[in-house]
Order: C-alpha cells, then structure tokens, then sequence
C-alpha cells in the first residue's frame, strides 16, 4: 500500500522498498562481478553471496543469471557513459 508523504506525494511501501533494495543489491554484486572480470563465469550461488541475499531471492527479480547480467551490463555503461 503508497501512503502519500507530505505534501501529497505517493510513497513506496516499506516491502516495495526492500524489493528495490534486493534487487539493486543483486544488480550491484553483478557489476562488479563484471568489473573483476568474472561476470560469465559466476553461479547464481555466487552473486546472491556477494550480493549478501538468499539464494532464491535472485529468482523474484530475474528469470535468468542473463537477465541479471544483461540488466547489470546497462547499468555499467550507463555509469561509464556519464
């Protein structure tokens, strides 16, 4: 449920915003996985550790270790790009 703040605005949910966090935590722990070069060869054992979630966390945010990385991948660019 949004609970508008003050001044009228809409507010994620406090479950809305631990699933943000989860899922930047896992698009992060892939980052710089790629940055040190081990982006293709890690496990999803392997990201939700660096990522510091549960391992069946990673499956509510993306269907693939693809998806992650390709997700992973814009954000890195997108970073370097700016």
């Amino acid at each position: 449920m949004k609970v508008a703040a003050a001044g009228g605005v809409p507010r994620a949910s406090r479950l809305d915003r631990r699933k943000a966090r989860t899922r930047q935590a896992l698009i992060d722990a892939a980052v710089r996985l790629i940055v040190q070069g081990r982006g293709e060869r890690a496990s999803i054992a392997e990201i939700t550790e660096e990522a510091d979630i549960g391992f069946g966390s990673s499956y509510n945010h993306f269907d693939s270790k693809e998806q992650l990385f390709g997700t992973a991948s814009g954000e890195l660019l997108e970073q370097w790009g700016r």
